[in-house]
């Protein structure tokens, strides 16, 4: 496998008019391609809020700065890095929601700058129009500190990497390894995927002398084949292998069937990935060790996120309900924007298999575009959405696939290779009308049919400067009065099964040391233990929303304590609110 730098040598046998007009493109095309991104990040990055999940975020990032010891003193299934990064947005810029949106514009503007430059080989407007899909498919759809735009940005960093440096470059798989570890201690399934397209494009590459029998290559590539088809046959969903898992599968036995590494350079493989990911966990590791948490972050990171898993929502096709009510709307024709919207996600959703089958090909014809890792990540990363089957999941990757997609399908020019171009930037145009910074409020259906919520966005939530729907900043503000009225500073309050907002925004700690009680209440012992807490140290005030996807027997028997013992002062929205017994 041929390596291709970021960017296309110059042929010097040119005219310089040639020379000159192409450089006058690329520039027209750069500045054209930054001012757009520009206006995208600057225009809905303080937009939209989950409040739910930014407040997990926060409020776990919080305890950092105030002294506690992550995974010691606060849960959190991630395995540590995204606290720090979060922290450290709080240390920068202040204990805000909005804080945690500027790491986010940071790493849009360095990955879109890193799609350019892997694009330039194929003209500056197909580079431009990579650097603005990458943007407007990713972060801007679900504006969140979430671990998966920082997975999203340190896959680009992977891929820039292996495409940047040639094979043989001292520290280059070190420094993949590095990467890939960074990634996995942001989000564990990430980085497991991140290496998949790693690994699966170091073992095509040529080698200068073919192995005749390359055990422990096809060995690797067996094992991350069944690995995938574990991880897929685990969710029990046909249409997830289909949609997520052919790709993959049939890359990986492809590589098995051609690789050419010999066994020598395998272990050297594996050897210098190792050192590289040991430098990137240290940190982790040593911060673990010296306070005493090795044993919490596993008990965490493993035990309590693997339990998410059985969670009864999990298991939702909402895939294949997706593609059926997309495939309606374009039956029906409800109208343009229904029918648009239809085919944009049916579309979304076979590119992994499109690319997939794209890659193998290439893969079969030696053709110049599989000698890139670009096409390799994006098959492997979009195995992320397979987790949870929600259109959410769906945008964690879709900027890598229509990456993968433009690189695969837009290789050569021609009459008909113009239309992957067309078909990228219409889907752009779509995700940034229909979609960008929209409400998940706005519900499933009404998503699928790129219906926009009405009403201009406010402000008004303390530690919260975002411009949010009037309806969540008025609940917010009735809420953030009760807890200012009903306890005071310090003082503990109790959310169940998982509203770890209150506590960042109401600026009271937590009774508790979990914010989500799926993963904290995982037995009867730790439902018994909390209700005894609750006797010795009851919480100023329980919320609680009983139609929560993540309630379960265990909390279940918390409530039942608290509903005996607390007094009921009425509901807020959708959550019950309780008060402490006056008696001790």
């Amino acid at each position: 496998m041929a390596h291709l730098a970021l960017s296309s040598p110059i042929d010097h046998d040119e005219g310089w008019i040639a020379v000159a007009r192409r450089f006058g493109a690329g520039v027209v095309a750069a500045s054209l391609g930054a001012i757009v991104v520009l206006w995208i990040l600057g225009a809905h990055y303080d937009r939209f809020w989950w409040p739910v999940d930014e407040g997990a975020y926060a409020h776990v990032a919080q305890m950092l700065l105030r002294g506690g010891v992550l995974h010691r003193d606060m849960q959190d299934i991630h395995a540590g890095y995204v606290n720090f990064a979060n922290a450290a947005a709080f240390r920068a810029f202040g204990e805000d929601l909005l804080s945690l949106r500027y790491p986010l514009v940071a790493m849009g503007l360095v990955q879109a700058l890193l799609a350019f430059l892997m694009f330039r080989q194929r003209g500056p407007w197909t580079a431009a129009l990579a650097a603005v899909a990458l943007t407007a498919l990713s972060t801007v759809q679900f504006l969140n500190p979430t671990a998966h735009w920082y997975g999203l940005f340190l896959a680009i960093l992977t891929t820039a990497a292996l495409a940047g440096l040639p094979a043989g470059t001292r520290g280059r798989v070190e420094l993949v390894g590095f990467l890939i570890i960074t990634a996995f201690l942001f989000r564990q399934l990430t980085g497991v995927f991140i290496a998949m397209g790693a690994i699966a494009f170091l073992l095509g590459e040529r080698p200068i002398h073919r192995a005749v029998r390359p055990r422990l290559a096809r060995a690797l590539a067996g094992l991350m084949m069944l690995g995938v088809a574990g991880y897929l046959g685990a969710t029990m969903q046909p249409t997830n292998l289909v949609l997520f898992g052919v790709g993959p599968l049939a890359v990986l036995a492809m590589v098995y069937r051609t690789t050419g590494l010999g066994d020598r350079a395998a272990v050297a493989m594996v050897r210098r990935l190792a050192i590289g990911g040991a430098l990137a966990a240290l940190p982790l590791l040593t911060y673990l060790a010296v306070n005493g948490a090795v044993f919490a972050w596993f008990d965490d990171t493993v035990l309590a996120a693997m339990s998410q898993t059985g969670l009864a929502f999990i298991a939702n096709p909402y895939h294949l309900w997706i593609l059926i009510e997309s495939a309606r709307g374009l039956i029906q024709f409800g109208g343009p924007a229904v029918a648009l919207n239809g085919l944009f996600w049916i579309a979304l959703l076979l590119l992994p298999l499109v690319n997939g089958a794209l890659l193998v090909r290439a893969l079969a014809r030696e053709d110049e575009e599989a000698a890139h890792p670009l096409p390799f990540m994006a098959v492997f990363y979009a195995m992320v959405s397979v987790h949870h089957q929600i259109p959410i999941y769906l945008w964690f990757t879709a900027g890598l696939s229509a990456l993968g997609f433009l690189w695969l399908a837009g290789a050569r020019d021609g009459r008909w290779l113009a239309l992957p171009r067309l078909a990228v930037a219409g889907a752009v145009a779509i995700a940034l009308w229909c979609h960008a910074a929209q409400p998940v409020t706005r519900g499933l259906l009404a998503t699928i049919h790129g219906d926009r919520a009405a009403g201009l966005p406010t402000t008004g939530v303390a530690h919260a400067n975002l411009r949010i729907e009037a309806d969540d900043a008025a609940r917010y503000a009735t809420l953030l009065d009760l807890i200012a009225r009903e306890s005071r500073p310090g003082e503990t309050i109790l959310a169940l099964p998982n509203n770890p907002e209150l506590y960042f925004l109401g600026d009271r700690p937590s009774a508790v040391r979990f914010f989500n009680a799926a993963f904290g209440l995982r037995s009867e012992q730790d439902a018994q233990a909390l209700i005894e807490t609750m006797r010795r140290s009851p919480p100023a005030l329980v919320f609680h929303d009983p139609q929560d996807k993540y309630n379960t027997s265990h909390g279940d028997r918390v409530m039942a304590f608290v509903r005996q013992d607390y007094e009921h002062l009425g509901r807020q929205g959708e959550l019950d609110v309780y008060r402490r017994p006056a008696r001790p």
